[in-house]
C-alpha cells in the first residue's frame, strides 16, 4: 500500500525546484501584469527536508513582499532562482523595488515590525517565514539598499534521495534503466515533474494528458512496464482509464495518483495508490522493484 498521508506533520523530501516552478506560475496567474516574472530552476529534482505547505508559505510570502515593493517602480521585474550545490539548495528572490535602508534591513524579521501601511500587513510574515526555516536547519538572508531593490537568500540543506528499499541516502542513481513507464495527468506542472523525475531515475517515458490518448498509447506500446494514472481527469476519468487499461492489458502495474481518496472509488484493477504531492523517493523505490535485475541496464522483462 502506497498511500502517503502526512497528518503527522512530519518533514519529508520535498523537490524544491518544483515547489518553485509552481510558485512562480501562481504568481503569474495573480500578481499585476505589468510585473516581469522570470524563474530559473534546474529541470533535475533537487531535494530538501520540509514540509511541503510551509515552505511554500516561505517562498510565497517573499514573493509577495517583492510584489509590494514593486509599486510604482519603473520596469518591475521579479526573479525567482534555483541552484543546487552538493549539500546547499539556494533559493533567491529578487526584485528592483524601492529596496530598504540600512535601519528597515537591521530589523527584518521582528515580529509585528512592518513598513507596510496599517490594514497592509502585520509585521508576522517574515518573522514566521525565518521561523520555518530555522526549523528545517536552514537561513534567510537579505541584501538591499534603497532604490536599489532586495534580494532574499533562502538556504536549506540537500537532501539526497533514498534509491531501493535500503533507506539510505545516496544520490540518484539510473535504477530504472530499460522501465518503459506511461504518466498519465492532466496537470501540466505534475507532468513535467513527474516526467523529469522519472526520467532522472533512467526509465523511458511516455506522457498523456487525457485517457483516450492513454488508452491509444497503451494499445501501441503494449509492453509498457508501469502506468502512473491521475485519478481526476477531464473526458475520463482515472476509474474509466483504468477499466480501459485493464481490458488490453491485465499485468502491467498501475498506479493511482490523487490528492483525495474517496472510500466510493472503485479501484479494482489499481495495483496501488499514490497521494499527491507525489513523494519522489517512494516513487523510486517502485521503479526499483519493477525493474528488479533490470535496473542496471539488463535484459527487458515482461513486468507482473
Amino acid at each position: 500500500q502506497l498511500v502517503r498521508k502526512d497528518a503527522s506533520g512530519a518533514t519529508l523530501p520535498v523537490d524544491v525546484a518544483a515547489l518553485v516552478r509552481e510558485v512562480s506560475q501562481m504568481c503569474r496567474r495573480t500578481f499585476e501584469p505589468g510585473i516581469d516574472m522570470q524563474c530559473d530552476a534546474p529541470a533535475a529534482p533537487c531535494f530538501v527536508l520540509a514540509r511541503r505547505a510551509e515552505l511554500q508559505q516561505v517562498v510565497v510570502n517573499l514573493c509577495i513582499n517583492a510584489r509590494d515593493a514593486l509599486v510604482g517602480r519603473p520596469s518591475p521585474r521579479l526573479e525567482l532562482a534555483v541552484s543546487a550545490g552538493p549539500e546547499q539548495i539556494l533559493v533567491t528572490v529578487t526584485d528592483n523595488g524601492a529596496g530598504m535602508p540600512p535601519e528597515v534591513l537591521r530589523r527584518l524579521g521582528e515580529p509585528f515590525f512592518s513598513t507596510k501601511p496599517p490594514g497592509r500587513g502585520t509585521g508576522l510574515g517574515l518573522a514566521t517565514a525565518y521561523g520555518i526555516v530555522a526549523e528545517f536547519s536552514g537561513s534567510i538572508r537579505c541584501s538591499s539598499a534603497a532604490g536599489q531593490g532586495t534580494r532574499f537568500e533562502l538556504r536549506l540543506p540537500r537532501h539526497r534521495v533514498a534509491v531501493g528499499s535500503t533507506g539510505t541516502d545516496v544520490a540518484v542513481r539510473p535504477t530504472a534503466r530499460g522501465l518503459r513507464v506511461l504518466i498519465v495527468d492532466d496537470e501540466e506542472l505534475v507532468q513535467n515533474t513527474l516526467r523529469r523525475a522519472v526520467e532522472r531515475f533512467g526509465a523511458e517515458v511516455l506522457s498523456a494528458t487525457r485517457g483516450s490518448e492513454a488508452l491509444a498509447l497503451l494499445q501501441a506500446n503494449p509492453d509498457l512496464d508501469l502506468v502512473l494514472l491521475d485519478l481526476a481527469m477531464p473526458e475520463m476519468d482515472g476509474v474509466e482509464v483504468l477499466r480501459g487499461l485493464r481490458a488490453m492489458n491485465t499485468t502491467v502495474p498501475v498506479y493511482l495518483m490523487t490528492g483525495f481518496l474517496s472510500s466510493d472509488v472503485e479501484m479494482t484493477g489499481a495495483t496501488g495508490v499514490f497521494t499527491k504531492p507525489i513523494d519522489i523517493t517512494q516513487v523510486s523505490a517502485l521503479l526499483a522493484r519493477v525493474a528488479g535485475p533490470r535496473g542496471h541496464g539488463g535484459t527487458r522483462a515482461s513486468a507482473g
